[in-house]
């Protein structure tokens, strides 16, 4: 087990990881409007608003129901974070903004009515505004500045004469007649088929362009001031209907960047910061192992002096069992492997291996209990503080109900502690603990407080100083034989 300076070492270490992952998250991010989401789960919802119907399924943005009656329905995603400032820091520009998004339409009963990238003041889903309004507007607010909405549309049905065709797509700009449209069937691409449509749309702060449809690089812009239509603080999103004909509209994957001259000073100033961190964390880390190195060099003669201590314990004292080497011996304490039973217990296999190595003489009897939850010297710290509480009658088994004779419990809580003496040598022999138990000598006076180990338990008592530990208490010469004594009080 490592020492508590050792933990604190290594403590250190992870605070010092953890600051710097930190101080990277801080410097790789910036106060413009940047996300990326390869694909969604449950876990990004907090991130969006969901109109009613709208949701995250299969890993995907449902702009439209994706269950249920799917008929005559619209609704809106949109980034709930932040959002897109109008103008740069100084107020001299438009921002500029690049986004790329996979959208994927397959439809269910015939196919209609599409989808839209959106930029709006106003985030929420105007009512009726399914079928051939896109969830941009409806009959009464179509055309109407207050709408404060741009959008690029993927339409997959043509609603009505003005309507380019059902494959295409337009700029609308507070109303779903667009100001410029451009047919898909030109680039061998169907919105609806229920393939992976990958879209490219950028801002440079005088148009808003799509560069790029699928593997198709082209221009398709429209020359707009933003600022003619929209106020500060922009939300993004996207918005979808169905009508008689049905479709899915999902968004499978979206990332979002301004761009410009605010976003490049941003740039420089975090590859500035990730270039001094990457001076800083070597030295950093070079130094916290230089001060593990002098933490070890200055306390080895101390760990080596425990360590000899350990070591001197161990070629002196009783064998040492694992609980697994316990188990494994006795067939996990089966009944089958029992050699007998005596007054205190059962005697397995290695306990009498134990006896017949010498680790016992002929006045004490070698026992193991079977099927504790706890090991006994747990019990004996119970009692000892009960004892020294002055409240050895709490000890008594509760199933007793009170029943039973203080003398006796006082004899037998004595008589427990004095076996469960930290050094062996001041435990009484089976001989006496008999006797005590019978009534034929009085119980021992074990004291109030449990006493020091001492080790070894022979003889006189010896002190031995040690360097880097200090003085040590022994014994040595003679020995006085013990027992270990487990009782529970069930009665008279």
């Amino acid at each position: 087990m490592a020492s508590p300076s050792h933990t604190g070492i290594m403590r250190c270490f992870a605070l010092l990881a953890s600051a710097t992952l930190a101080i990277l998250i801080l410097c790789g991010t910036c106060s413009c409007l940047q996300f990326s989401y390869p694909s969604f789960g449950t876990a990004n919802e907090a991130d969006f608003s969901f109109s009613p119907g709208a949701g995250i399924a299969d890993g995907a943005l449902q702009i439209t129901p994706s269950t249920g009656d799917l008929s005559h329905r619209s609704g809106r995603v949109c980034y709930a974070r932040e959002t897109l400032k109008l103008w740069n820091r100084r107020g001299t520009a438009l921002t500029s903004f690049r986004t790329e998004f996979v959208l994927n339409i397959l439809p269910r009963n015939g196919t209609g009515e599409g989808m839209a990238f959106i930029l709006t003041n106003n985030p929420e889903l105007p009512r009726n505004s399914s079928g051939q309004w896109l969830g941009l507007v409806n009959s009464q607010t179509d055309g109407s500045p207050a709408n404060r909405i741009v959008a690029v549309e993927f339409d997959t049905r043509k609603s009505g004469k003005d309507d380019h065709d059902n494959n295409h797509v337009g700029l609308d700009v507070n109303s779903v007649a667009s100001a410029s449209a451009y047919p898909l069937s030109n680039l061998s691409i169907v919105l609806s088929s229920g393939a992976d449509v990958r879209v490219t749309i950028e801002y440079d702060g005088a148009a808003l362009s799509i560069v790029a449809v699928q593997t198709y690089s082209f221009i398709y812009a429209w020359a707009g001031d933003l600022s003619q239509y929209l106020t500060d603080d922009i939300t993004v999103g996207f918005a979808a209907s169905t009508g008689d004909f049905t479709e899915l509209n999902e968004i499978k994957s979206w990332n979002f960047t301004t761009l410009g001259d605010d976003a490049d000073r941003r740039w420089r100033h975090r590859k500035k910061m990730r270039l001094l961190l990457a001076y800083l964390i070597p030295f950093a880390i070079a130094g916290s192992f230089l001060a593990f190195w002098a933490w070890r060099r200055l306390t080895r003669p101390r760990r080596l002096a425990y360590r000899n201590l350990e070591e001197m314990i161990d070629a002196q004292g009783p064998v040492r069992f694992k609980f697994r080497e316990l188990r494994n011996a006795t067939a996990n304490f089966s009944s089958d492997r029992k050699l007998g039973r005596g007054g205190f217990g059962t005697v397995s296999p290695v306990a009498a291996r134990s006896y017949r190595d010498g680790d016992g003489d002929g006045d004490d009897e070698a026992s193991f209990g079977r099927g504790r939850q706890q090991p006994p010297m747990h019990i004996v710290d119970w009692a000892w503080r009960l004892y020294g509480e002055g409240r050895v009658q709490d000890a008594a088994d509760a199933a007793l109900g009170g029943e039973f004779d203080p003398a006796e419990v006082d004899r037998a809580v004595r008589l427990a502690l004095a076996c469960g003496h930290p050094n062996p040598r001041e435990r009484p022999s089976m001989r006496t603990s008999v006797q005590v138990l019978v009534g034929g000598a009085e119980a021992p006076e074990p004291p109030l407080l449990k006493p020091a180990f001492v080790w070894p338990p022979f003889g006189e008592r010896q002190e031995i100083e040690l360097a880097n530990v200090g003085v040590l208490f022994t014994g040595g010469g003679g020995h006085s034989s013990f027992c270990s004594l487990s009782s529970s009080f069930t009665g008279r």
